[in-house]
Parts: structure tokens; C-alpha cells; sequence
């Protein structure tokens, strides 16, 4: 008695992202048959039997082969591939960015890619959702810190977070001046930052904070004074981190 021929099943399949795991999944199966999951045409492996087949975690699409086998006869193994949505890649930025103390940054993604949604975190992974967009506006802070950007695309993949390190310029020392400084009614006082820094501009105020500059520079002359009056001076580093108060 010759058993009728098998025939090559159905299947259904799906496309994942880069990372995950899917179920392969046999068509109208019936129930008098068997269902066997290779990774090989002929030969290979034996993965699983039954109507469906749940794959490895994969990154690329990746054919395994399903074949029938009833009453001591088998179907020609078809392949059924696993199809992988591809990635947007990891984000260009710029990294380190450097500020001075007390001060936001401003973060960027270079050449944003449309269809891409761009995601800030504080951490390599989960972490704190900061904002949303091709910039992100941080805080003020002092210290050297970190920020994350990551991007998803349409189809829901996304990549590695890209890293941008924010480092903190040291701010310029408070100016050392010699206080008080005594001259007669009525003349000019010469004021002067001791010990200047080479690359530090210096800039001379009436008031402790806020207020006009009066002038630049390490040495400073008044106007002529008929009482006692104070001078406050301060520090700015080449990058243009102030001084934390002024002298």
C-alpha cells in the first residue's frame, strides 16, 4: 500500500527587532500530523516538534525549516524565515560638551535621522525619562554628569544610547586685593588684583553683585573720592567661568 504524498504545510511567522525571540507557528495544522522544526534543509538539528516553535533571541533574520510527517512519511522541508526589522543605529552626538559651574547645557543630536524618535535618560540603560526630541535642555549643575539619548524607530526598534559626557570647567579664583586702601579727600585711589592670572580677565564693580562695570583689568583707578566708598572686583577664566564671588 503506497501512503498518499505529504504535503508541505502552511505557516505564519512575524518580524521582530534586533534582541527578541518569535513564535513560528504551523498554518490549519492537523491533527493526525506531526510537525518537526529544523535548523538545516536536510540533516541539521531537531529544534522542536509541534505546531509551533518559539526561536533563540536573534538580531538578523535567521530560516529554520518545517516538515510534516505522517504515517511514516515526510513532506520536503520548507523554510520559514524569521524576518528582523533593522535599527535606527545609535544617535551622533558630541561628546564631552564642557560648561562652566552653575550653568545648563544645551544637548544635541547631530544630523537626526526622520521617522526617529529621540529619547534622553540619565542612565546607560532604564534610568529616568528627561525628555523628548533632537535637543534636550539640562539642568544647572556642578559637578561632571552624564546624559543618554536613544532612538526608535517606526517600527518600535531601537539601539544603543549614545553618551554625552558634560564636564565642568573650574571656575577662576577670587581675585586677592589688598583692602582698605587710605588717600586723601578729594583724589583717586588705584586699585589693584594682586598676583594676576595670566588668561583671567578681571572687571570692577560698586556692588557686591550685579550692577555696572566700572572697568577691565588687573589695576583700576577711581575717580576722585571725598568719602569712603567700596570696590568689589571679579575674576572671569578664559572659557568665562566667573569667579565664585568678587574681592
Amino acid at each position: 500500500v503506497i501512503a498518499s504524498v505529504v504535503s508541505s504545510p502552511a505557516f505564519i511567522t512575524d518580524t521582530i527587532c534586533p534582541g527578541n525571540s518569535t513564535s513560528l507557528q504551523v498554518a490549519n495544522p492537523a491533527a493526525a500530523q506531526t510537525y518537526n522544526w529544523y535548523d538545516a534543509a536536510s540533516g541539521g538539528t531537531l529544534l522542536a516538534t509541534g505546531t509551533s516553535f518559539t526561536t533563540p533571541v536573534i538580531n538578523t533574520a535567521t530560516t529554520y525549516f518545517l516538515q510534516t510527517d505522517s504515517s511514516g512519511c515526510s513532506s520536503i522541508p520548507i523554510p520559514v524565515t524569521a524576518e528582523v526589522y533593522p535599527t535606527p543605529g545609535a544617535p551622533a552626538v558630541t561628546s564631552p560638551v564642557s560648561i562652566c559651574p552653575n550653568t545648563s547645557a544645551t544637548l544635541q543630536v547631530q544630523n537626526p535621522v526622520a521617522g526617529v524618535t529621540y529619547t534622553w535618560h540619565d542612565a546607560a540603560t532604564g534610568g529616568n525619562l528627561l525628555a523628548t526630541g533632537t535637543s534636550f535642555n539640562t539642568t544647572s549643575f556642578s559637578a561632571d554628569t552624564a546624559f543618554y539619548v536613544m532612538g526608535t524607530n517606526s517600527f518600535g526598534c531601537t539601539d544603543t544610547r549614545a553618551v554625552i559626557n558634560i564636564i565642568i570647567y573650574p571656575p577662576a579664583a577670587v581675585p586677592t586685593v589688598t583692602s582698605p586702601v587710605s588717600i586723601c579727600p578729594n583724589t583717586s585711589a588705584t586699585l589693584q588684583v594682586q598676583n594676576p592670572a595670566a588668561g583671567v580677565t578681571y572687571t570692577w564693580f560698586s556692588a557686591a553683585t550685579g550692577g555696572t562695570a566700572l572697568g577691565t583689568g588687573d589695576v583700576f583707578t577711581t575717580t576722585n573720592l571725598s568719602s569712603n566708598s567700596t570696590y568689589y572686583v571679579e575674576a572671569s577664566s578664559a572659557e568665562g567661568c566667573i569667579s565664585p564671588s568678587r574681592a
